[in-house]
């Protein structure tokens, strides 16, 4: 993170830094963005910094509808149910559907028809 800020910092400049306000050649200045100064920074090439540059392969699972990406499989079929509607947890109380199977369980908690059961 600390690199990100600094490298941010680097390419926009202004976060931190005292600027002109006003006056005849800048004679009042006032701290701009953060409350506090950039801390000091190490000489070190940019070549020895830490980057990161997602690859296709860091999200391989694609939606077929929006072409939003995903990591996993099973992340990338639970969005696609939004898309089609699917439901294949049911509660075993009332029978509403649901596309998550977390989502059926803690509704099947919370049921009012299994509360009339007993």
């Amino acid at each position: 993170m600390a690199v990100f800020l600094h490298l941010q910092r680097a390419a926009f400049g202004a976060v931190g830094d005292f600027v002109p306000v006003g006056g005849q050649g800048g004679v009042v200045s006032r701290r701009v963005g953060v409350a506090a100064p950039c801390p000091p920074v190490a000489s070190a090439p940019m070549a020895d910094l830490p980057t990161f540059i997602p690859s296709p392969e860091w999200r391989p699972y694609s939606c077929r509808f929006c072409f939003k990406k995903f990591k996993r499989k099973d992340h990338l079929t639970d969005h696609e149910r939004l898309h089609t509607g699917e439901r294949p947890y049911h509660c075993q109380h009332c029978g509403r559907g649901f596309a998550q199977k977390s989502n059926c369980k803690n509704h099947a908690i919370r049921c009012p028809s299994a509360t009339n059961i007993l």
